[in-house]
């Protein structure tokens, strides 16, 4: 192949690489600041209501809101919990690379069953869990799936 076609065609993709990263991190720092305000509006109210329903019942768990994750914590086992974090996804949200997704909402699921803590990390919602679209009903289904192991003893 030519010299000048090399130089040429790695020009385009220089260019089109750049362009790319420019686009990803204005759909990152939308994202990010769509969480925050998910935060801030549903998440972090719904999980303090959940945390206090589950006092009432008898199962002994603690909101704690440390910047960007908001875990919700069994009072019992320490490596029990459930927590919300700002990450890229499995599937892509939008117009991406190859290989490459959007950031997504995503739960960490840890829980202790005899010597073994099992864990997992899933999208909040299986069809879009693009932070600015999550609703209060999506995220509450998923902590109530996610909680099943502690309440149904």
């Amino acid at each position: 192949m030519d010299t000048g076609e090399v130089n040429k065609q790695l020009k385009i993709a220089t260019e089109r690489a750049r362009a790319h990263a420019t686009d990803r991190r204005r759909r990152d720092a939308e994202a990010t600041k769509a969480y925050e305000t998910f935060l801030e509006r549903v998440a972090t109210p719904l999980m303090k209501q959940l945390a206090s329903a589950l006092k009432a019942d008898g199962h002994g768990f603690t909101l704690f809101t440390p910047a960007g994750n908001p875990r919700l914590a069994s009072d019992r086992q320490r490596d029990d919990f459930i927590e919300l974090a700002l990450e890229r996804g499995e599937t892509a949200l939008g117009d991406t690379a190859p290989g490459e997704t959007d950031l997504q909402v995503v739960g960490h699921v840890s829980h202790v069953r005899g010597s073994r803590t099992l864990t997992r990390t899933q999208p909040v919602h299986a069809e879009n869990s693009a932070p600015g679209s999550l609703t209060d009903e999506q995220l509450l289904s998923f902590l109530l799936d996610a909680l099943r192991p502690w309440i149904e003893r």
